[in-house]
């Protein structure tokens, strides 16, 4: 069996990997409130970046489309089904 690139999700192996547009599939389900509250962040505010935003979060330290925890919780969405 081939090797993953680093950061694939093994659950999902042998599928496609999972890269949409995060902000949009955000964007899409944000109202129907099926994501779980983001967790807390534990970067000082004087570190976080301005000029990033997430919408998931609500708070200044990434953009959308590189937050972490919303495509780890989109995952679990499209594997629950």
């Amino acid at each position: 069996m081939p090797s993953l690139p680093q950061g694939t999700n093994t659950d999902l192996a042998g599928q496609a990997p999972f890269s949409p547009d995060m902000r949009n599939v955000f964007l899409e389900i944000e109202d129907k409130r099926l994501l779980p509250p983001p967790p807390l962040q534990k970067v000082p505010q004087t570190k976080r970046d301005m000029s990033k935003f997430c919408q998931y979060q609500k708070d200044h330290r990434q953009d959308t489309d590189d937050c972490r925890h919303l495509k780890i919780e989109i995952e679990k969405l499209i594997q629950r089904g």
